[in-house]
């Protein structure tokens, strides 16, 4: 189903954002599925927070987990620092609970993840997608969306940018709404568009659409990073220690593919004796 859906928007695919539509649509897509397939159809239910928690960030019910791992950490706080030092504290529990909960718990699995979502946010320190392009940059970037003249006009402006070239996608509206700059991407594996940002939401039990925000902060940042893993079943490319397949499904290509895998040797390093597999 996921190989159909990208081959039949593929052709489609004319620069940058065309390709980011089509892993939001398809992830929408998937957790809509999901959703079906839950009894009450209601929000995840996630480990560590009060069963009556409905409204806080990532909040709702206990998820059952493996009993083996009950209060056992998936990833220690010493492999975590030594991937992402300056980011290790702050994400160490977010990042634990968002691996418990989306069962990213054996060694390759959680090297992958790590690794991936540290090239996506340069190290855990940019969670809000940069727009800041000069004409050049938009001229390369959006070569169907920007001439000579548009690209001078919006230059460095990356709220306009943000409105034009998300725009009518995603479940945003015009560039006229606004949806494009508010629900950019943000994350460790960035969340973009209205309707994704409601989608996961809706999961996590909080309303991203109303604080978009939040998808910028630690907790929300793994555990939307953790479906976004789930959806797209990147699990199963990880068992295989398939580092292309896994780079294609969290990229939509292999841009960094070089950088991804030094990283991914830092974390299998990192984590081999520290995972609880």
């Amino acid at each position: 189903m996921q190989m159909e859906f990208e081959d039949a928007l593929r052709p489609q695919i004319e620069d940058r954002t065309d390709g980011v539509a089509v892993r939001m649509d398809e992830l929408v897509m998937a957790l809509e599925d999901e959703r079906v397939r839950r009894p009450s159809g209601g929000a995840l239910v996630l480990p560590g927070a009060p069963a009556d928690e409905e409204s806080v960030p990532g909040g709702g019910a206990q998820v059952p987990t493996d009993p083996a791992h009950e209060g056992d950490e998936v990833v220690g706080l010493a492999a975590l620092t030594a991937i992402l030092a300056g980011a290790a504290v702050t994400f160490h529990a977010p990042l634990d609970e968002a691996c418990r909960s989306f069962d990213i718990t054996t060694p390759l699995r959680l090297a992958h993840f790590l690794a991936q979502t540290a090239h996506e946010s340069a190290n855990y320190t940019a969670l809000v997608e940069n727009l800041n392009y000069g004409a050049a940059g938009l001229l390369a970037t959006w070569p169907s969306r920007f001439d000579a003249a548009r690209s001078t006009e919006y230059a460095r402006q990356p709220e306009r940018i943000a409105n034009y070239v998300y725009a009518g996608r995603m479940g945003n509206g015009p560039e006229a709404s606004g949806d494009g700059w508010r629900f950019r991407g943000r994350g460790i594996l960035q969340v973009t568009g209205r309707a994704t940002y409601g989608s996961v939401g809706h999961f996590l039990g909080v309303d991203l659409e109303a604080e978009p925000d939040l998808v910028a902060t630690p907790r929300p940042a793994a555990l939307a990073a953790g479906w976004y893993w789930h959806a797209r079943g990147i699990n199963v490319l990880c068992d295989l220690d398939d580092a292309v397949a896994v780079t294609e499904a969290v990229n939509g290509g292999r841009h960094g593919l070089e950088r991804r895998l030094e990283l991914l040797g830092l974390a299998k390093a990192a984590l081999g004796g520290d995972v609880r597999a």
